[in-house]
């Protein structure tokens, strides 16, 4: 069984803990190498206290009774959190979702299907009790830029639709990664697990 990083941006951080989001897509074939039972142990921005702002995390006390407290910025801002840490320079021990691979196959970006698309990770919402659109919220679970999800306007009645902007948003600038390139992606599929009894020392 092998350990994988992964970076994960906010929005789809909360749409793991909530649930939703069991698949993901990633450019890096590399994730082709990865196994049924694999672990996954989610990278993703984070702050702990500001005593501590100048200590690089390797140096942090991981283990009790000091053990050092970590915030993670897609759940909000915290008063008591000091400077923000990037995504990439996450700790294993800091991380707080880890995931076990169900599957992994190869295909192209386009290939999603409509189910596929809900399971990346987007929210469905009504406004007349009827129609269903598809999008990313804030934080609060609905629509609005008050912190990094899509207005109203920007959601889409075609969950692959809406994947399709999602991907771009965090692709599209990338040369032939866009949706309209149609690249190839690993296609992950996972399930949520509890830390392993080694804390994730093993590699």
């Amino acid at each position: 069984m092998k350990q994988w990083p992964m970076l994960m941006r906010g929005p789809l951080v909360r749409a793991v803990l909530a649930g939703p989001k069991t698949v993901t897509r990633r450019l890096d074939l590399r994730w082709l190498k990865a196994k049924p039972g694999d672990l996954i142990w989610v990278k993703e921005t984070w702050a702990t206290i500001s005593g501590l702002d100048v200590i690089a995390p390797r140096g942090m006390p991981t283990h009790a009774p000091v053990k050092t407290p970590v915030f993670y910025l897609a759940d909000g801002p915290n008063p008591h959190a000091g400077k923000t840490r990037v995504s990439i320079h996450m700790p294993k021990w800091a991380s707080r979702l880890w995931l076990e691979v169900v599957s992994v196959r190869e295909e192209r970006v386009q290939d999603i299907t409509e189910e596929d698309a809900k399971r990346e990770g987007l929210t469905g919402l009504t406004k007349d009790g009827s129609l269903v659109k598809w999008g990313i919220p804030d934080r609060d679970g609905w629509p609005g830029t008050d912190d990094d999800g899509w207005p109203w306007t920007d959601w889409n009645a075609d969950p692959r639709a809406a994947f399709r902007r999602l991907w771009d948003s965090i692709n599209g600038t990338k040369p032939g990664c866009a949706w309209a390139d149609n690249p190839l992606v690993a296609r992950i599929e996972f399930k949520r697990v509890e830390r392993p009894a080694d804390g994730g020392a093993s590699s």
